[in-house]
């Protein structure tokens, strides 16, 4: 690679994301990756939690009860629980060219006492143009009156302009409340129907967003890697592998919080490896026309809850260590596909 012209590679790293420069460093060009190594070292990462404050007296959200919260998150993954609070005055002195964001919060709650800021829509112009990669929109509304929170965040999409929220490449929506769906399933249909940059869809309720069926099948359907965290079994698993028989190049992670009716289907698309002393199970299989493509599944069992994990992926080298070690392993007797002639009663001892 030729050599870059003097201060080009010092006004293009900073707006690269913290992805990008990992790859430049992996180049045989050393100017460019003694510059890409310098510009993460020197980066500092942010999150950022706005709580929307309601009056609950007076049935409105209160113009500019904004409380703003900003931690410093270290980079070493090991120690990113040991955060620090910093200010936003504090980090606009910093030198702009090494500061990010990851995760942006919208929190709505009743009005407190506390300090507050007005600027809401400065917040999130200065904000967006610095997320880096992996970043994520959350909206938590779990501890409004609906009616309220429904107006308020109505004013937050007006405030933070749709064009802005497609900068994130998560979004993840969380409420207990039925009515209030409406706002939340525009802000979901937008992301999925415009936003080229969103990978990751996070959902916690259990029942509010069967009727959002479509727009999350369209995200499944999208090409390139993508992951999915829901609260209920409303994806057919069956479906999809079929599918990613035909289509070997199809990428999904699928986690679901919730039992696995519909994934007794499958068992005769994929290996079954046996379970660990923790019972959980594991499924599995290389494609059969591709044998870089795979898919892994794990189910388990937990106190209040079962689990199951698919993850479709087009390349089973870049699995995780963990999810490559299953591909290992030695197929159980008990294998429905090795075994078709297994009654349903056995296949039923597998799949629980």
């Amino acid at each position: 690679m030729i050599s870059a012209p003097y201060g080009f590679l010092d006004s293009l790293f900073p707006s690269l994301s913290k992805d990008q420069l990992e790859t430049i460093q992996r180049l045989d060009a050393p100017q460019w990756t003694s510059a890409a190594r310098l510009q993460l070292q020197r980066r500092r990462y942010f999150d950022v939690d706005v709580t929307v404050y309601y009056n609950g007296r007076e049935n409105q959200f209160k113009k500019g009860r904004y409380g703003l919260a900003i931690r410093e998150i270290p980079k070493d993954d090991d120690h990113r629980d040991l955060f620090s609070c910093t200010t936003l005055s504090k980090i606009k002195s910093l030198d702009q060219k090494f500061v990010k964001f990851n995760n942006v919060t919208f929190q709505f709650r009743y009005y407190i006492d506390g300090r507050f800021t007005s600027s809401l829509d400065s917040i999130v112009d200065y904000i967006t143009p610095l997320l880096d990669s992996g970043s994520c929109l959350r909206i938590l509304a779990d501890t409004c009156e609906s009616e309220a929170m429904g107006n308020n965040f109505r004013d937050l999409l007006e405030t933070a302009t749709f064009d802005q929220f497609l900068k994130f490449e998560g979004l993840e929506l969380h409420s207990d409340r039925y009515n209030i769906l409406p706002e939340l399933s525009t802000l979901l249909k937008y992301h999925v129907d415009n936003n080229e940059n969103l990978k990751f869809l996070n959902f916690a309720d259990r029942s509010y967003w069967d009727g959002q069926k479509d727009v999350i099948m369209k995200f499944v359907n999208r090409k390139g890697p993508k992951t999915l965290c829901i609260g209920i079994d409303m994806i057919c698993v069956a479906e999809l592998v079929e599918n990613w028989l035909k289509d070997p190049s199809f990428e999904l992670k699928l986690c679901v919080n919730g039992n696995w009716p519909n994934l007794e289907k499958v068992r005769n698309h994929v290996h079954y490896y046996g379970q660990d002393e923790e019972n959980n199970r594991y499924y599995g299989r290389i494609h059969p026309e591709n044998e870089k493509s795979c898919v892994v599944i794990k189910l388990g069992e937990a106190e209040d809850d079962d689990w199951y994990c698919v993850h479709f992926s087009a390349d089973k080298h870049l699995l995780p260590e963990g999810e490559r070690a299953i591909l290992a392993l030695q197929c159980s007797t008990h294998c429905y596909v090795c075994n078709p002639d297994l009654g349903n009663s056995d296949a039923g001892d597998v799949w629980g």
